[in-house]
């Protein structure tokens, strides 16, 4: 097992987790205002805690369980990077998106 491996589940488990944990909050201040929410933030709320935690674990298991068969342990981390920061782009700019628009109205 390779530690790169194991700092890209990591990451998975960070970044996928804390989005899960900051979805609730970020529901609930996007309820109380009167702006509809762009198409990326529905969804990203509306794919839960639940779904971001799974989708975490799914891609911290698979990068880091590639190294255990034979066949893909010469496979590169870097794809798995690659999927971590577009599913941090994601999330980030889903969240934080409508936070521009309600500045820009007040």
């Amino acid at each position: 097992m390779r530690i790169s491996s194991v700092l890209t589940g990591i990451g998975y488990l960070a970044v996928c987790f804390g989005v899960a944990y900051f979805v609730p909050e970020f529901k609930m201040m996007y309820r109380d205002f009167a702006v509809a929410l762009p198409i990326l933030t529905c969804h990203v709320i509306n794919m839960g805690p639940v779904v971001w935690g799974l989708i975490g674990l799914f891609f911290a298991v698979l990068v880091v369980g590639k190294d255990f068969v034979e066949p893909c342990k010469k496979v590169p981390n870097w794809p798995f990077v690659v999927i971590l920061l577009a599913i941090t782009i994601i999330a980030v700019v889903g969240l934080f998106l409508p936070m521009c628009v309600i500045v820009d109205t007040v």
